[in-house]
């Protein structure tokens, strides 16, 4: 692995062995980069896995792919990168490609260590499989799909899809904030949510501007607690977003985000599901058919900026 680094000289990064030899050569202030793909099948990492050490302030993927991340416990929280520095991580032009993680709870990046950093994710994607066996909702409500707790994400011109395989709700974004970004959800649920949304919802004290939700949402848990959902608690706010997702055998599904600009959601993809205000009123939040959904002549008529942040 060569540089030195700096900002100037950063650690360039070439094969599996270099971006774990980041555990000892990295630390706080230090710059680095990606110089090839990153495939981890073939590597000792491959079926022996380690969580990958993120121990930079600067992560820069120069467009290049880290791929075939596999994990598999029974019993243990797991995550995909082990964030070892606290402060503001900046993490740009990467391509995370099938990551698989199952476990009690599962997280994007997580900590072995006591930290509090936010990562500032920049024209990234990420395509990640994630299984959650675990059937309490409540026991680690400070975690979610994408960070473990004294972590938080934020997002610009990045890409997600998720599909999840969980024994009950939980969140997939706690705080920080997303921007001109596009969430997309393959998510199947066993279990029912927990009465309270601050335990579960999907988003959690996140501020979305500019940003999209879509894919699918399925549960096979009857009664009325299977079939609650919760997208948003109180905690978030939006600003020119939409949600277009297939919702399966939900019935009450709540929306509780501050929506400071206006937005709107596709009601006939939900469904026999009814978007319906936790708290307050869906304000600035409208209810559209597919086809309003799709007009942006309609959309502008309604207040709705199709450019993203358009004058």
């Amino acid at each position: 692995m060569r540089g030195t680094g700096t900002a100037g000289d950063p650690f360039v990064i070439m094969t599996a062995e270099d971006l774990y030899a980041m555990e000892t050569a990295g630390g706080q202030g230090k710059y680095c980069q990606l110089g090839a793909d990153i495939d981890l099948n073939g590597t000792p990492w491959a079926e022996h896995f380690q969580p990958i050490p993120l121990n930079c302030s600067s992560f820069d993927g120069c467009g290049h792919k880290i791929r075939n991340v596999y994990s598999v416990s029974g019993d243990s929280i797991v995550y995909a990168f082990d964030v070892m520095v606290s402060g503001d991580i900046n993490i740009s032009d990467v391509f995370l490609e099938n990551i698989v993680l199952t476990g009690t709870s599962v997280n994007l990046f997580g900590s072995s260590a006591e930290v509090s950093a936010e990562i500032k994710m920049y024209r990234c994607a990420v395509s990640m499989v994630t299984s959650r066996i675990s059937g309490d909702s409540w026991h680690d409500y400070t975690n979610c799909i994408l960070h473990g707790d004294g972590i938080t994400v934020s997002s610009e011109l990045c890409t997600y899809a998720l599909e999840g395989h969980y024994s009950s709700h939980f969140h997939v974004i706690k705080g920080g904030t997303f921007v001109r970004s596009q969430l997309m959800l393959n998510n199947k649920y066993r279990g029912g949510a927990d009465s309270s949304e601050t335990y579960t919802a999907l988003l959690s004290g996140t501020a979305m501007s500019d940003s999209w939700l879509s894919g699918s949402l399925s549960t096979d848990n009857s009664g009325d607690r299977g079939q609650r959902f919760f997208f948003s608690d109180e905690g978030c706010s939006t600003s020119n977003c939409y949600v277009a997702v297939d919702a399966v055998n939900f019935g009450n599904m709540f929306w509780s985000a501050n929506n400071i600009t206006k937005g709107f959601y596709d009601g006939e993809l939900l469904g026999s599901g009814q978007l319906i205000p936790r708290v307050g009123s869906l304000g600035n939040f409208d209810r559209l058919t597919t086809a309003q959904c799709k007009d942006p002549v309609y959309l502008r008529s309604i207040g709705f900026s199709c450019g993203g942040g358009e004058g």
